[in-house]
């Protein structure tokens, strides 16, 4: 090999080593810029009033703005605001249930409460989730179906079974 085939291979793996980070950066910008489109607005963001009469948003009210959103599409799991409380509620749990939630409904916000469902692919009928915000309290529950048998979690353990949406998932395995 000449110098000169050497020096134009070099040059040749030069551009392309650029090239491949240019590429990499612009697909980061793309990640980002996706993520924010993806987020609602943070005027969005609901109020209640406390105990004491104060004014507090609600943490989870930017989900409302997934309504019919698919929890995946939306990266619903990513946001921190939401999975650091499932994670204390559902502790390892929570694992399994991200590690098989694979296949999932369209997000719903209905009756003062947002919703996702979801279930292990080939084995809806007796693995399947629900989790359940509900808006008034900023309050998360959890349906988990697991191989047939059900177990709730919630930040108001006593009344989680009782909520509507999990009431009517638990009945019907939906």
């Amino acid at each position: 090999m000449t110098s000169q085939t050497t020096n134009l291979l070099a040059s040749i793996m030069i551009l392309a080593f650029a090239y491949a980070l240019a590429g990499c950066d612009a697909e980061r910008k793309t990640d980002e810029a996706t993520i924010e489109a993806l987020s609602p607005p943070i005027d969005s963001v609901a109020v209640g009033v406390d105990k004491a009469g104060n004014i507090q948003e609600h943490e989870l009210a930017y989900l409302v703005a997934y309504d019919k959103k698919y929890p995946k599409g939306v990266r619903l799991f990513d946001d921190i605001r939401l999975a650091r409380r499932l994670q204390a509620l559902m502790g390892a749990e929570y694992d399994y249930m991200l590690g098989v939630w694979k296949v999932e409904s369209p997000i719903e916000v209905k009756d003062g409460f947002v919703i996702a469902r979801a279930c292990e692919q080939h084995n809806c009928d007796v693995t399947n989730f629900i989790v359940v915000v509900e808006q008034k309290t900023d309050q998360v529950f959890v349906g988990v179906r697991k191989e047939g048998e059900v177990t709730y979690y919630g930040e108001t353990s006593a009344k989680t079974a009782q909520l509507a949406p999990i009431k009517a998932w638990a009945a019907g395995g939906e």
